[in-house]
This record gives structure tokens, C-alpha cells and sequence, in this order.
């Protein structure tokens, strides 16, 4: 085995060649042994493909008689629950597939990483709350594992009060996450408080480093994977990912989007749901059924403008809810019922009636949902780039809609986005069209990407 079998590894496992840059991270890594701190890429681009990357490097290490040089547990951290599931769907996959490999190169990653130690090449677990815990963890510390989880849960672990863990049992999980492990931590940008207490773990760490010398532990790891970095050093994509035709067309698909403006709360509700009414109106039906998503900044302002779609549409369309304050097992079951209807895919579903999606932040972060229109409350500039990383996310609809609609009252001082709501919406109109109706343009960096700029969703 050798870090050029990587593209064969992927395409054995998901049945497509790897994009360039996953290629390119895992040549990376496998040459330097280190990673990126920071792994710049739009939505859309594949980020959950780290894991395939993080698991090669280890089979590799492995298999050369190296495996010190490569972290034996491999946690994807994200503060979505959502997303942890969706990424746990990939992680199990994988498991499966080594697990039943007979032959080739997935056989030898299997090989390797079963020389490790534990029952399996891979172990797979999800921490978060609202399901079982999980017992497996600390029963054999030589096991490779792949951890899906929350940023509660494995922050909790870390600084020895791991939730639903025993007091006894609770060294032993911070002590196996704090060694030995790499935190792939998505949408690095939502989770400051988690990154700032793994970089002062990570200092007291190097601080005892010099006592225990050059055998001493791997020390825990952690790469931010964002569309949105606040530092210039970090990984993204090259030339070859815009000439890619698969990621090039997600990355050139234009989103044009209305500005408009209401006076109050109220009328943002009423403007919202004639949006999406307008936008069932206008989309065709005829190859697939169309799918709109209405996105608030408050869970009191989603369930308003719930209710009233709901009394104007009198059950013309599949309506759903999805805020932070559902309920587990409500969310949970929506999800399971809806999740293949709303999942990100390239062939086209027919149906007869449309879904319309209403929610909160939950939707922004990773979720791999798609809709042909998108109708949402004026953010912060980061916060529309994920929205609108849900809209057109292949790039494969030929006809889209979207909308952002700013609250003036209250607007210079948002209480979820502060100043940051009208100094965004300011930026927009500046670089708007006027129209005859209104105010349109492409909103910069959440339309079309090009080369060497972090936008592109």
C-alpha cells in the first residue's frame, strides 16, 4: 500500500474518483503526516470526504509499521445533530465495506488497520443526545474508531465531565480523546468557545511534552473545516476543482436573489409566506417536485409563519418544521419520513406534491438538503452563505428562486446578529441590480465562485 492507492481506496468505496482536493489532502497528509489547520471549503464540496482521508492515512501508517504517525481515533465534531447522523451514515458505510472487503485495495486498508488491535478494522459511534450511550469506547483503546459527534458531548469528555458518563468512567474518556485523537471540527466558525478550549489543551500538553520526550504520546489534533475561515493560511481549492465538471458545476451555479424590505415583524411573516406561495406558482412541476425552504432568525417567527402557510394552503403542500427546539423524537421522525425527499441528489424526483421546508439556523450548518427556492431573513453575511449552500447545492436545476427580506425594526441592533444584520444588508445593496420591482442582484461570494476566493456555495 502506498499514498498514491488513495483514489482507488475512494473510488472503491463510493464508486466515483475522489474530487482533486480530496486527492490533493490526502497526498498532504500522507506526505507530511501533519494537517491543515484550517480546510477552506463551500458547501457542497465534499468536506465529510476528511474521514476517508483521516482513515487511509491511519491504514497507511499501519501498514508501513508507523502507526504513531497517524491518530488512532478519528472524531468529526459538528453542533448540529443533523449533521453528526448524515456523517454517520458515510462512517458506517465505510465500516461496512471493510468489513466485508475480500479483495483489492479496501481489503488491504481492512488488513492494516485490523493490525492495530480491536474486533473490527473500524469502529463507528455517534455521541449526542437524545439516544442510547455508548459503552464501547473505552473497552479497547487500541481499537481504530471513527466518533460522530455533537460539540457537547465530546467537549464534555474532554474536560472530565463527559455527559452520562461515570464518574470513574470519565478520566478514561477525556484521557483516550485527549491522545491520540483528530477533532474534525465543521463549521469552525459556530464553535469558537470548543476551539479555544482544545488550543488551551493542546498548549498545557506541549508544556509536558519536553518531560516525556520523543516517545511520548500523539498529542490531540484538530483541523477546522469552515466555508467561512477568518485566517488567510489555510487549505482550499485549486485550478483542477474548477475544471472538475462534477464540483465546477456546484461551484458556478448562480443564485440570484430579491432584497426587499418590511417594516415590522409581522409583515415579515406575511411577505415570507407570499414568497413561497409565489414561488409554487412559478416553479415547474413537470420533471420533479419542487422543494422550498423559508428560513427565520427566531423559533417564534418560524412557527408564526408555519401556522399561517398552513392556513393558506389548506394541504396543497407537504409542510415541515425543523427549528432547535423541537423535540428529539418529533425531529428525529420528520427527518426519517422526509430525509430521502429533501437529501441532495443529481437525478431528478418526481411527485406530486411540493415540500416546503420552514426553519431556523438548524438548516444551516452541513445538512445535505437541496431546494429549487429559498426564501430567508436577512443574517449575517456568513450565516446567508450557509442558507444558501441548501439552494441549487449540485448545481443541476435549471430554474431557481430566492429571496432575502430584511425587519427594519429593530435592524441596527439584531438581537441574534447584532450590527453585523444591517452592515451585511447594507453590503448587498450596494452591489445590487435595481429593478423595475424591486431591488435583485447575485449576492457576491453565494452565487458563482471563481478561483482563489473562498465563495461559491
Amino acid at each position: 500500500m502506498k499514498a498514491e492507492d488513495f483514489s482507488a481506496y475512494f473510488q472503491a468505496l463510493h464508486g466515483k474518483p475522489p474530487f482533486p482536493w480530496q486527492a490533493a489532502l490526502a497526498a498532504q497528509v500522507c506526505r507530511e503526516d501533519r494537517w491543515p489547520e484550517v480546510i477552506d471549503l463551500p458547501t457542497g464540496a465534499g468536506k465529510t470526504a476528511c474521514l476517508d482521508v483521516a482513515i487511509f492515512h491511519l491504514a497507511l501508517r499501519a501498514y508501513e509499521g508507523r502507526p504513531s504517525r497517524a491518530s488512532r481515533r478519528i472524531v468529526f465534531v459538528v453542533d448540529r445533530r443533523i449533521v453528526v447522523d448524515e456523517a454517520a451514515e458515510r462512517a458506517k458505510s465505510i465500516q461496512q465495506k471493510l468489513e466485508s472487503a475480500q479483495t483489492g485495495i479496501l481489503q488491504e486498508v481492512a488488513k492494516a488497520l485490523l493490525s492495530l488491535g480491536g474486533d473490527s478494522p473500524l469502529q463507528v459511534m455517534t455521541l449526542r443526545g437524545g439516544m442510547p450511550r455508548e459503552r464501547s469506547l473505552v473497552r479497547d483503546p487500541c481499537q481504530p474508531t471513527v466518533v460522530l459527534s455533537t460539540v457537547d458531548q465530546i467537549g464534555s469528555r474532554l474536560l472530565f465531565r463527559g455527559y452520562g458518563v461515570s464518574g470513574y468512567a470519565q478520566p478514561m474518556h477525556a484521557g483516550l480523546f485527549a491522545f491520540d485523537t483528530l477533532l474534525l471540527l465543521d463549521e469552525a466558525h459556530l464553535s469558537e468557545p470548543f476551539l479555544q478550549t482544545v488550543e488551551g489543551i493542546r498548549r498545557e500538553q506541549g508544556r509536558a511534552l519536553t518531560q516525556w520526550g520523543e516517545g511520548g504520546p500523539r498529542l490531540i489534533g484538530i483541523v477546522q473545516l469552515t466555508a467561512t475561515p477568518r485566517t488567510t493560511a489555510r487549505f482550499g481549492l485549486g485550478e483542477a476543482d474548477y475544471r472538475d465538471l462534477t464540483l465546477a458545476r456546484r461551484l458556478d451555479s448562480s443564485k440570484p436573489a430579491r432584497l426587499l424590505e418590511v417594516p415590522d415583524r409581522k409583515k415579515l411573516v406575511d411577505q415570507l409566506a407570499d414568497l413561497v406561495l409565489e414561488g409554487l406558482s412559478a416553479l415547474p412541476a413537470d420533471r420533479e417536485q419542487p422543494r422550498i425552504a423559508a428560513v427565520v432568525n427566531r423559533v417564534s417567527t418560524a412557527r408564526e409563519l408555519y401556522a399561517q402557510l398552513e392556513a393558506r394552503l389548506k394541504g396543497r403542500a407537504m409542510l415541515l418544521l425543523l427549528t432547535g427546539r423541537s423535540r428529539p423524537l418529533e425531529r428525529n421522525r420528520l427527518l426519517d419520513q422526509h430525509r430521502s425527499l429533501l437529501k441532495a441528489q443529481a437525478e431528478p424526483r418526481p411527485g406530486e406534491r411540493p415540500i416546503i421546508v420552514v426553519a431556523t439556523q438548524t438548516i444551516e450548518v452541513g445538512a445535505d438538503f437541496d431546494f429549487h427556492a429559498l426564501y430567508t431573513e436577512a443574517a449575517s453575511y456568513q450565516a446567508l452563505k450557509q442558507r444558501f449552500g441548501r439552494l441549487n447545492r449540485l448545481g443541476v436545476h435549471e430554474r431557481v428562486s430566492a429571496a432575502i427580506v430584511l425587519c427594519l425594526k429593530g435592524a441596527d441592533d439584531d438581537p441574534v446578529y447584532g450590527r453585523t444584520l444591517l452592515a451585511t444588508w447594507s453590503h448587498l445593496v450596494a452591489h445590487a441590480t435595481k429593478t423595475a420591482d424591486g431591488v435583485a442582484g447575485v449576492v457576491p461570494g453565494i452565487g458563482a465562485a471563481t478561483p482563489g476566493t473562498a465563495g461559491g456555495e
